[in-house]
């Protein structure tokens, strides 16, 4: 601790949305534990080309000397870091500064990629295809795997050389040999065999820091700025409860032309009422240039390839719409999408950290232990947080 008695942490992400924002909400987190955090910006891949991340990963590694220079000046006392730097062990290790790598994907994820270690020669986990099933090391029940398509394109990018001269593998497996435990962005409720399998191999503390939602922010009243935004509210309004459909992406998935029209063409044969967030690509000269104008007749502009051979366009997407928003046979998920509906506006409004006495749901189901965990009260059926509720969360 510093003279002040305060802690001091220095974060390190991947510059990347899906990591950026886990890593903001942990710093906020900490900062409200009184622990003054080093925030690093950079340019993020949402503005870069599939084919130029690489070079965003050799533009990251010249960070290293800056970042050593505020390591040097500042002391932290420890370092918080993602699965890219890898020279931040050797950063760490020159100024005696403990190290905790971050994972902001789900326990299943790190023991699937098997972060821990690099496979030895002739391991058949190099092999693309080896993707496509569970490890054999999970040594319970598991379907986490990739299809054909994205077990290349996803092993390619692991193991295989980019500009910047690492491959990702060993970038994560260099800091997570190094490091003094391990956070990983779930909680032991939601995945307790992967979170157990991988202190196992690792061999490293490895704890939960829950699913660090956004704080939630208040709804303004519309201005004459914000008149797009205020003509949304108004729209949905006037729309029947669980009727619309939200299309979006992320951030990290670049549609082309051809995908987002067909897609749109999908929602519209659906005939259901649609929300869809989309950045502005790069070919689209406005907003409304991004979408297809007029009817969704015509012949299909592209279609989806799955896994097994088949094909996928608007016809087989307003299908699918309708089976979930409108059929009966998609009763059962609607169900589950009302339960979770639940759960995260309860984690919104109150936060990760609850206690539970719950007398309305059955705490056999995942459903009900998840609230518990989250700590609701149930009064009279009102979710309430307790006063006594203690920090820190799954």
């Amino acid at each position: 601790m510093s003279r002040d008695g305060s802690i001091h942490v220095a974060m390190l992400p991947w510059s990347a949305f899906g990591h950026l924002i886990p890593f903001l909400q942990l710093s906020i987190a900490l900062a409200k534990s009184g622990i003054h955090s080093l925030p690093e910006s950079a340019e993020a891949t949402v503005d870069i080309p599939a084919d130029k991340i690489q070079y965003l990963k050799l533009a990251c590694d010249l960070l290293q000397e800056p970042v050593r220079d505020l390591v040097s000046e500042k002391s932290p006392h420890w370092i918080i870091v993602d699965f890219f730097h890898h020279w931040a062990v050797d950063i760490a290790q020159d100024f005696n500064i403990p190290i905790v790598r971050f994972c902001v994907v789900s326990a299943a994820t790190v023991v699937f990629f098997g972060a821990h270690k690099l496979p030895a020669v002739g391991d058949k986990r190099l092999l693309p295809q080896s993707w496509t099933l569970p490890p054999e090391y999970v040594d319970f029940s598991s379907t986490v795997a990739y299809k054909k398509h994205e077990a290349e394109e996803m092993h390619a990018g692991y193991f295989g050389q980019n500009a910047s001269g690492m491959p990702d593998g060993p970038r994560a497996a260099k800091i997570i040999q190094a490091c003094k435990a391990i956070a990983v962005r779930t909680c032991p409720e939601f995945e307790a065999d992967y979170l157990k399998l991988y202190e196992k191999f690792t061999g490293k503390p490895v704890f939960t820091v829950g699913f660090l939602p956004p704080e939630k922010m208040e709804r303004r009243s519309p201005t004459s700025n914000e008149e797009p935004w205020s003509g949304i509210f108004q729209w949905l309004d006037k729309q029947n409860p669980r009727s619309v459909v939200f299309v979006g992406f992320g951030s990290e998935c670049k549609l082309n032309k051809d995908q987002i029209h067909e897609i749109a063409h999908g929602v519209e044969i659906s005939g259901l009422p649609f929300l869809w967030a989309l950045r502005k690509p790069d070919w689209a000269d406005d907003d409304e240039d991004s979408f297809p104008a007029g009817s969704a007749s015509g012949q299909p502009r592209e279609e989806w390839r799955t896994s097994d051979g088949r094909r996928r366009g608007r016809h087989d997407i307003a299908k699918a719409l309708e089976k979930a928003m409108v059929l009966k046979e998609g009763e059962e998920v609607r169900v589950r999408a009302r339960k979770a509906g639940v759960l995260l506006e309860l984690i919104s409004e109150f936060g990760e950290t609850f206690i539970i006495e719950d007398s309305l749901v059955n705490k056999e189901s995942f459903y009900s232990r998840s609230l518990e965990l989250q700590g609701v009260l149930f009064t009279r059926g009102v979710p309430l947080p307790r006063a006594d509720m203690v920090q820190g969360g799954c």
